[in-house]
């Protein structure tokens, strides 16, 4: 942290050590897919159909209160907190297929 200033915030400074980058709001399970068999492996993270089929478990569902059995708060990802949506599902859908956080 580089200055707090309250109530308006703190400001950062990046940590050029940290090698991902930041997820995109549709990765949800979070799972390395490797490249290649010889060590040192490389890969990503991508945002499969296995994340749609989370969120998509997950419609209806809220945190309000009490939440539900099948609610999945990573899946919460638009805008409209406390329930899984349809604009859920279209956050998640428009990031389908992107990969990230590949070794520098």
């Amino acid at each position: 942290m580089t200055s707090f200033t309250p109530p308006a915030g703190a400001s950062f400074k990046r940590n050029p050590y940290y090698w991902m980058e930041t997820p995109p709001l549709g990765e949800i399970d979070f799972v390395w897919n490797y490249v290649g068999s010889t060590k040192p492996r490389s890969g990503y993270y991508d945002v499969d159909i296995y994340d749609v089929a989370m969120i998509a478990g997950a419609y209806r569902s809220t945190a309000t209160r009490k939440p539900s059995p099948k609610y999945i708060a990573g899946a919460d990802v638009a805008p409209i907190g406390g329930a899984i949506n349809i604009y859920d599902i279209v956050t998640v859908t428009r990031f389908y297929g992107q990969q990230w956080g590949s070794y520098p």
